[in-house]
């Protein structure tokens, strides 16, 4: 089987190849973003639902994970708050999906490091174990939406 994230060879260039097995088209990882917030921003154009798109690999990790709780879907107020928060606070990007959902990419970084550069928000989280975008402490990916902030 083919890793799809393993997206850089040798010299460190994307295979771009790899980016279309989640992607319509390959991004410009320079610029795009998963909702337009200017005029000009590239919006990046994913093959389906990026729950599906996950669960096509990591279907048996998706069924016990995590904590056996629902959280793909829209969050409260509340949780919106505490995500931006830990978004401001950390430097990072917790995607939701076209829907506003939570995703498999709110928490797990999809990407190899180097693939998006690092002074990008959406960039943390890449070289990590398990690409957890706020990796120094499992926990702390929970903390970002389930804290009093």
């Amino acid at each position: 089987m083919l890793d799809p994230h393993n997206q850089l060879d040798e010299q460190g260039r994307i295979k771009e190849e790899k980016c279309l097995y989640c992607h319509q088209s390959v991004p410009d990882v320079q610029h795009a973003t998963l909702k337009k917030r200017r005029p000009d921003d590239e919006v990046v154009s994913l093959i389906g639902n990026l729950d599906v798109v996950c669960y096509r690999c990591h279907y048996k990790q998706t069924r016990q994970h995590p904590i056996n709780a629902n959280h793909l879907k829209k969050p409260t107020r509340k949780i919106m708050r505490s995500m931006r928060w830990a978004e401001r606070k950390f430097g990072i990007v917790m995607p939701l999906d076209s829907s506003g959902k939570v995703t498999c990419i709110t928490c797990h970084n999809p990407h190899e490091k180097g693939v998006i550069p690092s002074q990008r928000t959406a960039s943390a989280g890449a070289g990590e174990r398990a690409r957890l975008r706020l990796p120094r402490v499992a926990d702390k990916i929970c903390l970002a939406c389930h804290s009093n902030n």
